[in-house]
């Protein structure tokens, strides 16, 4: 399972399930959200889903500063 939270509400705004915790699953789950307000920050771990290159361009696409 991969979830977004919004920390605002404690509102789960993306999820996205598959067997494996890969890329793809993180990438599926960030790519649910729609227009999203400035200044978004996306808190995660350090794992490799989170710091591989695809997700950190789609992160900056989408204006999301992640916390890492």
């Amino acid at each position: 399972l991969s979830s977004i939270l919004d920390s605002f509400n404690n509102e789960i705004i993306a999820y996205e399930i598959s067997d494996h915790p890969d890329e793809t699953l993180v990438m599926n789950t960030l790519k649910q959200l729609g227009e999203l307000p400035e200044n978004v920050i996306l808190h995660s771990d350090q794992g490799s889903t989170y710091t591989s290159i695809n997700f950190c361009d789609l992160c900056r696409e989408k204006g999301i500063t992640r916390s890492m």
